[in-house]
């Protein structure tokens, strides 16, 4: 379970989150939702250790999250960014298995096995390892970072928009994959996105957050059928259009 407990954090004089409180449940698809600035990729750093809380506690594995233990915290969770994030002078296959050969010392035919694995849960053709991230498509490097995500097998995926900058066509057959990934996993994930399709396309719990604080949570269902403040209401008619027939 990840916990952010009476969590506050300012950047000069904005305050972003103010004793902030969020439960991310085990094996679930928590999605985090909400106006540019709202605070959303800021819980993802919180929780990936890469920015510590003025006040308040990150509760990662029942453990508070600290200098002293983020790096082999960070071996528990997977993390995808916006575009990937790839190195850019490694093939694929070299950004997969970074970690895995560089830190951990695995060994070749573990690597091997493992990224033979990730190639078929993501999709991903064989072939296309040993090219470098200009020489693939952007969904064909979102694969990779997600392989690169799951390469250690973490219990927990952190992923920051991982979509956005992708053509619809190509961003909608990640989603099936992507779907189809977490179901057979079981990860906890956390995912942020401005897409209202995606998270009621992707999520069990979405998280609707405003101006540092939750304004609603629950299913896509319950926040279309119970909101519980006027903006869920604004914020849901804003992108109806975009929401899978099923759930308008």
């Amino acid at each position: 379970m990840i916990e952010l407990k009476n969590v506050s954090v300012s950047f000069g004089r904005k305050q972003v989150l103010n004793d902030f409180n969020l439960i991310f449940p085990v094996q679930k698809i928590s999605i985090l939702i909400g106006p540019s600035g709202c605070g959303k990729s800021t819980i993802v750093r919180l929780v990936n250790g890469l920015l510590t809380p003025d006040s308040g506690k990150v509760i990662f594995d029942k453990e508070e999250l600290s200098t002293a233990n983020v790096r082999d915290m960070r071996l528990k969770m997977g993390y995808v960014i916006q575009e990937g994030g790839l190195f850019p002078n490694l093939t694929a296959e070299e950004n997969i298995t970074l970690m895995a050969s560089r830190r951990l010392k695995w060994s070749k035919s573990k690597i091997s096995l493992r990224v033979e694995e990730l190639c078929t849960l993501t999709h991903f053709d064989e072939e296309n390892l040993n090219k470098y991230p200009a020489q693939l498509s952007g969904g064909q490097n979102q694969r990779v970072s997600l392989m690169r995500a799951l390469m250690l097998n973490p219990d927990f995926l952190l992923l920051d928009e991982p979509f956005a900058a992708l053509d619809p066509i190509i961003r909608s057959g990640l989603h099936v994959s992507l779907l189809e990934i977490f179901q057979k996993l079981r990860k906890t994930v956390i995912m942020v996105t401005h897409d209202l399709h995606e998270a009621a396309y992707l999520g069990d719990n979405i998280v609707l957050i405003n101006d540092g604080s939750i304004v609603q949570a629950g299913s896509i269902n319950e926040l279309i059928d119970n909101p519980s403040d006027p903006f869920v209401t604004r914020f849901i008619e804003a992108q109806r259009s975009h929401l899978p027939e099923a759930k308008k």
